[in-house]
């Protein structure tokens, strides 16, 4: 007697394949810093005071356009130099299916360093059959931490185009 083999199939929608494919190995990664294939913005330079602080990303969705719930976006953040910016206690490098405005704490300890705040985000016209949009960017944030600086914020702000 033969056994018949059952095939499953799933519906995957043409965003969530998108997705796969962008988020495969080495894509925006650290150690594949080549592989990014997006915007990358260059921001000016912010200074914080030493101690506990907080990395705050926020995004500006166009109106008429949405954020896509049901594709993960992703949102990871690398210090250059993890001894003068590292991660807080509670924060992930990379966050799925971020809320924003993202609010992360970080440690600071004198000294400079860049922090690369990458991002994959699914986004969509509002309303049945919408255009829908993935953008990939990278924003590069030069960091002084010293002690006469007052502040205690680092703020990273992305302007989602309208198409």
């Amino acid at each position: 007697m033969s056994m018949l083999k059952r095939k499953q199939f799933f519906f995957v929608p043409a965003a969530a394949m998108v997705a796969l494919i962008i988020l495969g190995p080495g894509t925006g990664r650290a150690e594949d810093d080549k592989s990014f294939t997006g915007e990358v913005v260059q921001l000016a330079e912010q200074a914080i005071a030493p101690g506990e602080a907080e990395l705050t990303v926020s995004i500006e969705v166009p109106a008429g356009y949405e954020i896509m719930r049901d594709v993960p976006s992703l949102v990871t953040v690398t210090p250059a130099d993890k001894s003068v910016i590292g991660l807080g206690e509670g924060a992930d490098a990379a966050c799925k299916q971020p809320q924003f405005p993202l609010r992360l704490p970080v440690k600071a300890q004198a000294g400079a360093t860049r922090v690369r705040v990458d991002l994959l985000l699914y986004y969509c016209k509002q309303g049945a059959g919408g255009l829908c949009i993935t953008k990939q960017a990278r924003h590069v944030l030069p960091v002084k931490v010293d002690e006469a600086a007052k502040n205690k914020q680092l703020q990273v702000s992305f302007k989602l185009p309208a198409i």
